[in-house]
């Protein structure tokens, strides 16, 4: 039944106008939905010329899949952030609201897609006090040079 659904979305998707603009546009909400990038396989078939090249964590998300996040994560910027201004630079729980199956390839999926979203930049540095709250204390360990 899940494949039928997102045939149809992927249909209704296609079929529009490719030239559509979002410029000037004003958003109301916005939904993205996707599945969880590429798994290793989960059944090792012992089918890999070398052993080594079996796959290590059967069933986890591959490098590959964390990539395929990253980058929807970065096109969703482009559109959303970049060009119609509808999101901030910086991350605001306010502005958005994520939900994923509570299993680590699909977890792993969503912080993929949120790191290409909000990429690392001078803009999300902790200042002093975040910094010297994010870690958790730990007996005689220096932190000053943070």
């Amino acid at each position: 039944m899940d494949t039928k659904i997102l045939a149809a979305f992927v249909v209704a998707v296609t079929a529009s106008d490719a030239t559509v603009s979002r410029e000037g546009q004003t958003f109301a909400s916005v939904f993205a939905i996707s599945a969880s990038g590429l798994r290793y396989p989960s059944v090792n078939f012992g089918l890999a010329v070398n052993e080594s090249e079996d796959p290590i964590y059967p069933g986890h998300l591959a490098p590959l899949g964390q990539r395929q996040h990253y980058l929807i994560g970065s096109e969703l910027r482009k559109r959303y952030v970049d060009e119609a201004h509808f999101m901030s630079d910086l991350y605001s729980i306010n502005q958005s609201f994520m939900q994923t199956p509570f299993t680590d390839y699909n977890i792993q999926s969503l912080q993929a897609q949120m790191m290409g979203l909000y990429p690392a930049s001078h803009l999300n540095h902790l200042n002093e006090w975040q910094q010297s709250n994010a870690m958790p204390p730990i007996k005689d360990a220096d932190f000053s040079k943070w």
